[in-house]
């Protein structure tokens, strides 16, 4: 599963920091093909989940389109956004509401 948008128009995706976050670029990254159709289908905001230490990153579709750079670097177009342009939440505030909604 890639994600899902919620009812709030909020996209969550489930990653591991260490496995799916781009060191090279400094950048966590979504398919361009997933940004499209979260476009199309009136997304507001992008929050990923690190399923090792619970740190949700998020960002406002807005900014990530803006502060986006379009590659490839081997597994289709995507979009690479800057740590520095997601907010950092270590709190786990969205555990159960996240965990609930996948079942």
């Amino acid at each position: 599963m890639i994600g899902w948008l919620s009812d709030d128009k909020v996209f969550r995706k489930k990653v591991n920091f260490n496995k799916h976050f781009f060191f090279k670029l400094n950048s966590w990254a979504l398919d361009k093909n997933v940004v499209d159709d979260l476009t199309q289908m009136d997304c507001v905001e992008i929050r990923l989940k690190d399923t090792k230490d619970g740190t949700i990153y998020s960002i406002a579709l807005e900014v990530f389109l803006q502060a986006a750079v379009e590659d490839d670097y081997g597994h289709g177009k995507q979009y690479f956004v800057r740590e520095k342009y997601w907010n950092q939440d270590v709190t786990n505030s969205e555990q159960k509401t996240e965990d609930k909604t996948e079942e």
